[in-house]
C-alpha cells in the first residue's frame, strides 16, 4: 500500500503559539519596565523643577524687598582728605543721597568751628529724613584722612547715633 500523500491546506497548519505568546509577553514586560523608569525620572525631575522654582520664588521676593529698602535708606558719605603739600589744610566732601556734594575745609589746628558744621549739616540731613534709616559712613584707614580728623568725625557720628534712633555707622 501506498500512502498517499495527502495534501494539507492552509487551514490544517497547526502552529504551536505558547513560545511566541513568551516573547510577545516578554516584550510588553520590558516595554511597560522602561515606562515605569521612564514615568518614575519624570516625576523625580518634575519635583526637582518645582524644588527650585519655589527657591527662584523666595530669592525673587528677597531681591524684591531689598531693592525696596534700599529707596528707604538714605546714605551719608563723609570723605575726609588733606592737601598733600600743605597738610594743615584739609577738606571734608559730604555726599548725602538725594542733595549736591556740600565741602567743608578744616583749616589749622582750630577745627571746632567745621565739624560743628559738619555735624549740624548730618543733624539737619537726619532729622529732614528721621521715618527712614540714615547710614553714616566715613573714609577710615585711609591715607588720606589724618588720623585726629577721623577720629573727630567719628565721635560725631557716634554722639548722632546715640542721639538719633535713625543712624547707622558704616
Amino acid at each position: 500500500m501506498r500512502r498517499q500523500r495527502r495534501r494539507r491546506n492552509k487551514r490544517d497548519i497547526l502552529i504551536d503559539l505558547t513560545s511566541l505568546l513568551d516573547v510577545v509577553f516578554i516584550f510588553l514586560m520590558v516595554v511597560l519596565y522602561n515606562q515605569q523608569n521612564e514615568t518614575r525620572e519624570a516625576q523625580a525631575k518634575n519635583i526637582e523643577a518645582s524644588e527650585i522654582m519655589e527657591q527662584a520664588k523666595v530669592q525673587l521676593e528677597l531681591y524684591t524687598d531689598q531693592m525696596d529698602s534700599v529707596d528707604n535708606l538714605c546714605l551719608v558719605s563723609v570723605y575726609a582728605r588733606y592737601e598733600p603739600d600743605n597738610i594743615t589744610q584739609r577738606h571734608l566732601s559730604i555726599q548725602k543721597k538725594g542733595e549736591e556734594i556740600e565741602e567743608i575745609e578744616l583749616i589749622g589746628n582750630n577745627t571746632k568751628e567745621a565739624l560743628d558744621t559738619l555735624q549740624s549739616s548730618l543733624r539737619a540731613y537726619i532729622e529732614l529724613n528721621k521715618e527712614k534709616p540714615v547710614i553714616l559712613s566715613l573714609n577710615e584707614k585711609d591715607e588720606n584722612i589724618l588720623y585726629r580728623d577721623e577720629k573727630e568725625i567719628l565721635i560725631i557720628f557716634d554722639k548722632l547715633k546715640h542721639e538719633l534712633n535713625n543712624v547707622y555707622i558704616k
